[in-house]
C-alpha cells in the first residue's frame, strides 16, 4: 500500500490547482506542498498523478528513517517491488554516506539519465516531513534533484517547514514550495463541494 497512488473516488476537480501544478511542473524539477494535516495535500496529489502515464508513489512512515528501509521502498515504487535494484544491499544501514546515495542514485537513474521521455514523469514523496531530521536527507535530496531524468519530476508532500537544504533551491529555481493557504478552498470550490456532497449551499 506504500508504493500505490491512493483512490481519489468522491473528490471534486479543483482546476486551479491542477493548473498551478502544471505550471510548476513545465518551469521547476521539483514541487514542495506543504500544510497541515487534512489540508487535502494527499487527495491533490493522487489527482494530479492522474494526469500521467507514468507515476511512482511513496507513502513515507516515520518507520522509515532508516537508509535500508527508505532505499528499498523508493526503489520499489520506481521500478516495481521485484526489480533488481529494489533490493536493498543494505539491509541494517541506519545512515548512508554521500558514495552509496550516489551509486543508489545512479543504480535507479543513471540509465534514463540521457534518454528524453516523450512523455513527463511523476514522482509522489507523501508524507516526506519523516525524513527531515535523519542524518542521510540533506544529501539524498542535494543528490536526487540533479539526477531527475529529462522528463521526470517530483512532488514532495509534508506537514511542517523543511529544512534550510529545501529552502536554498527555491533560490535556485529547482524546487517550487506551494503552501496551505494556497491550496486552501476558495470560495467557489467550496461550493462545488457541498453540491457534490448534496449539502446546502446558502443558509
Amino acid at each position: 500500500e506504500k508504493i500505490i497512488t491512493p483512490s481519489v473516488c468522491g473528490t471534486i476537480e479543483r482546476k486551479r490547482i491542477t493548473s498551478l501544478l502544471m505550471r510548476s511542473v513545465s518551469q521547476f524539477p521539483a514541487t514542495l506542498v506543504t500544510g497541515r494535516a487534512g489540508s487535502g495535500k494527499t487527495a491533490l496529489a493522487a489527482a494530479f498523478a492522474s494526469y500521467f502515464s507514468k507515476v511512482s508513489w511513496y507513502s513515507i512512515e516515520s518507520t522509515d528513517a532508516s537508509w535500508a528501509v527508505f532505499s528499498k521502498y523508493f526503489s520499489a515504487s520506481l521500478h516495481g517491488p521485484e526489480s533488481r535494484v529494489s533490493r536493498s544491499e543494505l539491509e541494517s544501514k541506519e545512515q548512508a554516506d554521500q558514495s552509496e546515495i550516489a551509486k543508489f542514485m545512479l543504480d535507479n537513474f543513471g540509465g534514463l539519465i540521457s534518454l528524453r521521455q516523450r512523455e513527463t514523469s511523476l514522482i509522489v514523496l507523501d508524507d516526506i516531513h519523516h525524513l527531515f531530521d535523519v542524518g542521510w536527507f540533506e544529501c539524498f535530496f542535494n543528490l536526487l534533484v540533479p539526477s531527475l531524468p529529462s522528463g521526470t519530476h517530483i512532488l514532495m508532500l509534508c506537514r511542517s517547514k523543511p529544512p534550510s537544504p529545501l529552502w536554498r533551491m527555491r533560490s535556485k529555481q529547482m524546487l517550487n514550495v506551494i503552501d496551505e493557504k494556497v491550496i486552501a478552498f476558495n470560495p467557489g470550490e467550496t461550493e462545488a463541494l457541498f453540491e457534490a456532497m448534496k449539502l446546502p449551499t446558502t443558509k
